[in-house]
């Protein structure tokens, strides 16, 4: 078994992700930090 985050909500729209946009996810020690592109 494998770590998974799955993420949905209207937050993510308010926070000006769209759907089926490109993402880039910088991974640090305890730490995700998503942002659009």
């Amino acid at each position: 078994m494998v770590p998974g985050i799955k993420l949905r909500g209207l937050w993510l729209q308010q926070a000006g992700f769209e759907v089926n946009e490109k993402i880039r996810i910088r991974v640090m020690q305890g730490c995700l930090v998503i942002t659009a592109e």
